[in-house]
């Protein structure tokens, strides 16, 4: 791991003042962000393979210091990563929406880590190593999809099969927002983040809630 570390800090030292261009990540920012994945996931299998042992699997506390130890190790990759990148771009809006970014993944790990503090004996069928391997699965997600979209941002297309519906958007815990647009339209530059899209055409509503994780940023509305 350590090796990994400094592979990524020695990448990140040959990037000069204009680490981004104005629309997509640097080669090497993607390089970082595989590099962590990849951490992620050898803790992910070192976490399977330990808890399987005879000194874990019939330690309920140990095993939860164990999963908690390693969503600790996944929590020190994420704040590497995000200081290596966001330290190396002037531009404010990229900054905003990478350390978004990041700190929805520390929150997510950090969730986890609360959750296993949680757990007892009779909490199943939820485990331990079953709550940080779901936590460090997302992070591993997560920094594959900007490495392959190579944006901190991503655009959302939304249609309705009724034309000219109105659009409202909001993340979880915000309120709602009005898009200037109806449908058919795009909302550019969404952070990374679970959103709540409202449709409203007359008297019909729907709402859909959309992760960026999965699969394309496409909304379609059948009122």
């Amino acid at each position: 791991m350590k090796l990994l570390f400094s592979i990524i800090i020695l990448t990140f030292s040959y990037i000069g003042h204009d680490f981004f261009s104005d629309e997509t990540v640097s080669g090497q920012q993607r390089i970082a962000l595989i590099g962590s994945s990849l951490q992620i996931t050898i803790i992910k299998s070192n976490l399977r393979i330990l808890a399987s042992g005879n000194n874990y699997e019939s330690d309920f506390v140990r095993l939860k210091q164990l999963a908690k130890d390693s969503l600790f190790k996944c929590i020190k990759i994420i704040r590497v990563t995000q200081r290596l990148i966001v330290s190396n771009d002037s531009v404010e809006n990229r900054v905003l929406k990478a350390k978004f970014f990041f700190d929805e993944l520390l929150d997510k790990v950090q969730d986890a880590i609360d959750s296993v503090d949680r757990l007892n004996e009779n909490s199943v069928p939820k485990k331990p190593v079953d709550v940080a391997d779901s936590a460090m699965s997302f992070c591993e997600k997560a920094f594959d999809k900007i490495a392959k979209t190579k944006r901190f941002s991503f655009d959302l297309k939304i249609v309705s099969n009724t034309q000219n519906a109105e659009v409202s958007y909001r993340k979880l815990k915000e309120s709602f927002r009005k898009f200037p647009q109806k449908t058919d339209c795009t909302i550019k530059d969404l952070e990374y983040a679970t959103w709540i899209i409202r449709v409203q055409k007359g008297e019909k509503l729907q709402e859909v809630t959309f992760s960026p994780y999965e699969g394309e940023p496409f909304i379609k509305v059948d009122f």
